[in-house]
Parts: C-alpha cells; structure tokens; sequence
C-alpha cells in the first residue's frame, strides 16, 4: 500500500534478515545447549513437558516463569518426574522489577493498546536480568506453544558466536497479527518474520535492548539487529494453533503492529544504518502518513475478503470472523479511542528513556555465583529448584 508522500506498509520484511549459513562447528556438533532455555508459561504444566524433554535431552538449565495457569509446584512436579532434567520454576505473577519503571507500560498508553494486559515482556526482561546477574553468556527463549527440536536449540546457539540475536519463524501456525492472518485469507502476499517465540540471545553484551510491554514487542528488541542486516534466521519451529480472528486480540495488536510495521518499513525504505536513526525520523509527521496507509490496508484486506464472500455459495463463518476482527482494528483509525501519530511519537520517544535507563541499570555479568543469591537480588520469593 502507497501513500501520495511514498511511504509503504510491506507484506515483507525478508530483506532485514542476516544470511545464516551452517558453520564449522556447527555441522561438526549438532549437541550445544544453552546456558539457559527460559520458557515464559502462562498454560498449565502439562503443555510444558515437550519443552522439559527437550531440555533434559540437551542437559540444558530450564527456567520457567510462571503466572495464570502455570503453577510453580505443578511446573517444578513435572520437571523433577523428568530424566535428567534440572532448572528451576519461578512465580512472576504481578512482578516488578525493583528500583526500575518503564514509562512505556505507564497508564496513559493503556487506551491506544486496546486495554491490552500481557506479562510477556515482563518474563522475557526477568530471563534477561537473571542471565546478566548469573553470567549466562547464550540463552534461548522459547514460548510455551513452541515445539522445537534441540537440533535447532544448537542451530541457534552456534548463530551466537556471530551475531547478539538469532531467531527462528513460526510458518506453521503462522505466527502472525489479525491483520496479518486476514491478509493471507484475502488471498494477498503475507510474509512471517522472526518472533521472540524461539529467540536466541548473546547476554555478555552491554547493548542489551529489553522489550517494552506492546504487542511486538520483540521486534523492538531486535530493532538493532534487523536494521544492521544482523538478524539471523536459522529454521523454523512449529506454533501451537489459536484462532488468529479474536476481537480483542486485533484490538489489543493494532498499536504495536502499526508501531512495528511502520519502523520495519522506514528501515528498508530510508536507507538509515541503525534503528536509533529509523526511531529518530519516525516523526509526527511520518505516523500521519503511515497511519493513513495503515487505515486503507486495513480498508482494502476488508474489501477482498467481502469480494471472497460475495463468489462463495456458502457462508465461511472463518472470513466473517476475519472481517469482524478487521473492524475491531478498523475502530482504531476512524473512532473515538483513534491512534493519534502524537502517540506514536510520543511511544517512542518513552521507550528510548526506557531503553536508556534499562542499560544504565544493567548488572554486570555473574553478580552473583548461587541462583538463590540472584533470585533474591530480584526480589523473586516463590521459586522451586529441580536439580
């Protein structure tokens, strides 16, 4: 989609990807572990046991952090029941960081999320912290819906002598927005890009980014890496399947998508070397145009999938729930609860504060030499050790 000014919503991001050939050591070893896979578990402890088999196999420390339906004893019973599993289950209900506020999570950003409540980012910045605190150089996070082989845990741990982050794709099920699932109804051109889902990361840096508590979340946190041609992507794994046409889900997506699809999209198109200098001329003026692109993409997805039915002789109840799910994003352009590009800007603007401040505050690597020690620096209380 073009605007008059030029600017574009791409179906793309593939040209941000690093070439991510098999090294040496890595055909030669197909069994590198993690010092830490660090699996962020909302569901219940029965859908972790791939996840601890996958980790036993490999002799690698898991960490779950747990909330909602992921219970601490439950998670930890499941893992000491496991062969040669060890790790440790911690409960982050309700966690905050001590001594450390993102203005990026502050209530005046809680209208354009939707009223979106996610305690992701929270997890995945613990698994950070814990891991400079600990001196764990290569850790691998992967969601509690992910199922992967350690073949590819060790693909990604070998990427980590080259480059901070490597990731892998979720084809299937294609871990995409509303907006995105809708496109592929439609018939249209929808690429799937790297996800924090299965995301490896080099925590000896001292450039840690962190990520902010928005949908997309992860493409902040390798907004670097992509916008230097850094991000590799060495496989894929396979994503639990959801109903990708939920209301509330587009409703709480629509900020962070339009967030990320706008930067991603200034990156290939302005020709900027980092994403400091994208950041700096995503302006208000920028966010106007791209909120007008956005707007009519979402118009034109609607459109083709009212054509779709129009052809069918049947009623596809999955298109009906894609153009509902479509008005529900449609409602953050032309209502009152509006995206405003001062917003955007503004976002921004609190998330490079945020970022700067998450760096000052960064510990130096292997604070601490015991797990209890590290754990109780975080103020973290309920946690069961498996060993």
């Amino acid at each position: 989609m073009l605007s008059r000014t030029g600017v574009r919503q791409l179906p793309s991001h593939a040209r941000l990807y690093a070439d991510a050939p098999a090294t040496r050591a890595e055909r030669m070893s197909r069994g590198s572990a993690p010092a830490a896979i660090v699996v962020p578990a909302s569901r219940p402890a029965s859908s972790l046991a791939h996840l601890i088999d996958v980790a036993a196999q490999m002799g690698a420390f898991l960490v779950v952090l747990c909330s909602k339906q992921a219970n601490v004893d439950q998670v930890s019973q499941r893992m000491h029941e496991t062969l040669g599993s060890r790790g440790v289950a911690i409960r982050v209900d309700e966690y905050e960081f001590p001594g450390l506020t993102f203005t990026t999570s502050g209530p005046e950003f809680s209208s354009v999320n939707g009223g979106r409540r996610s305690d992701l980012s929270m997890k995945r910045n613990v698994g950070l912290w814990l891991a400079r605190l600990l001196g764990w150089e290569k850790i691998v996070f992967v969601d509690d819906d992910m199922t992967i082989l350690p073949s590819d845990i060790s693909r990604i741990v070998h990427q980590l002598d080259r480059f901070p982050i490597a990731g892998m794709r979720s084809l299937a099920y294609p871990d995409n927005s509303v907006v995105c699932h809708a496109r592929r109804l439609a018939r249209m051109d929808q690429d799937v890009f790297v996800s924090g889902a299965v995301l490896g990361v080099n925590c000896a840096r001292r450039d840690l980014a962190f990520f902010p508590d928005i949908y997309n979340e992860d493409w902040f946190f390798f907004g670097e890496a992509a916008a230097t041609r850094g991000l590799p992507r060495p496989g894929v794994a396979k994503q639990e399947v959801y109903d990708p046409f939920d209301t509330a889900r587009a409703g709480h997506e629509e900020f962070g998508d339009l967030l990320a699809e706008g930067l991603y999209s200034l990156i290939e198109q302005s020709g900027a070397d980092s994403f400091e200098q994208v950041v700096e001329l995503a302006s208000s003026t920028y966010w106007t145009d791209f909120i007008d692109v956005r707007h009519n993409a979402i118009l034109d997805v609607r459109g083709r999938l009212g054509h779709l039915l129009d052809r069918l002789d049947y009623d596809d109840r999955t298109i009906h729930a894609a153009t509902v799910a479509l008005d529900s994003s449609r409602t953050r352009y032309d209502g009152p609860a509006a995206i405003a590009p001062g917003q955007c800007a503004e976002f921004l603007e609190r998330w490079r504060k945020d970022t700067n401040d998450w760096r000052n505050a960064l510990p130096e690597p292997m604070r601490y030499r015991s797990l209890a020690g590290a754990l109780d620096g975080l103020q973290i209380t309920v946690w069961r050790p498996v060993r």
